[in-house]
């Protein structure tokens, strides 16, 4: 996985455990694309103390994430969810009964409620 798609997606999960300004930091270089320079200019700090939070925040996101594993799981349960999606399609073709077709229905409902393969 591309290290700015990975870095949003444990922000997406752990950017509440950030310090304000290391949020700040990480949503304009990783979300908004700011470069260093442009981060310094806007917030009046130096390029160093950017580059310092960045690097801490990202070192904090990857502890969050070695212990938690929200990401992994997350990944997992859309795997999880599509796979089981696809094989209630593949059901659908051993019967024509409409309860059995309810069945399956009342199943793929519940696990696009509950978000599993939209992750």
């Amino acid at each position: 996985m591309d290290k700015t798609v990975h870095v949003n997606v444990l922000l997406d999960l752990y950017d509440e455990l950030l310090s304000d300004r290391q949020r700040q930091v990480m949503d304009l270089y990783y979300k908004e694309d700011y470069s260093l320079n442009e981060i310094s200019d806007l917030l009046s700090i130096s390029k160093q103390a950017i580059s310092e939070h960045i690097k801490r925040a990202e070192g904090a996101l990857k502890n969050y994430e070695s212990t938690l594993k929200l990401a992994e799981k997350t990944k997992r349960w859309k795997e999880d969810g599509e796979a089981i999606v696809a094989s209630l399609e593949e059901l659908r073709l051993f019967s024509r009964e409409a309860r059995f077709h309810e069945i399956i229905d009342s199943i793929e409902t519940r696990i696009d409620k509950e978000g599993y393969y939209d992750i």
